[in-house]
């Protein structure tokens, strides 16, 4: 998972310097996997909602029938953890914070202490 985190992160960092669009969305919902591997629930719905934000600009939906299924089950599973009320609230709040921010969180976040 640590190798996984920092591939993706470095991913992110080099699709934000060629401001490829479509690579920072793939790259972030990968950290949101981890995140949510993690119990890391509010940053991956967070993340998350921002990344729905992005594919709606550039009018990319989730090309593989398994990239749908794999987001549908971490939403599905998000609302199960927190309740349906407060995913929305997190999901409303993760679209009111700017990429920048998002951004941030995602190249920051370190792996659980048992894996560094």
């Amino acid at each position: 998972q640590q190798r996984a985190l920092q591939c993706y992160q470095e991913s992110l960092r080099l699709f934000y310097e060629m401001g490829d669009t479509f690579g920072m969305v793939c790259s972030l919902e990968g950290i949101a996997e981890i995140a949510y591997s993690d119990n890391r629930l509010e940053m991956t719905t967070h993340i998350l909602a921002q990344t729905d934000i992005l594919r709606q600009k550039i009018g990319a939906t989730a090309t593989l029938r398994s990239e749908r299924k794999s987001q549908e089950n971490i939403i599905a599973l998000l609302r199960t953890a927190i309740g349906n009320d407060s995913f929305d609230t997190l999901w409303a709040t993760g679209r009111t914070v700017t990429f920048d921010q998002i951004l941030s969180q995602a190249l920051a976040m370190t792996p659980p202490p048992e894996l560094q």
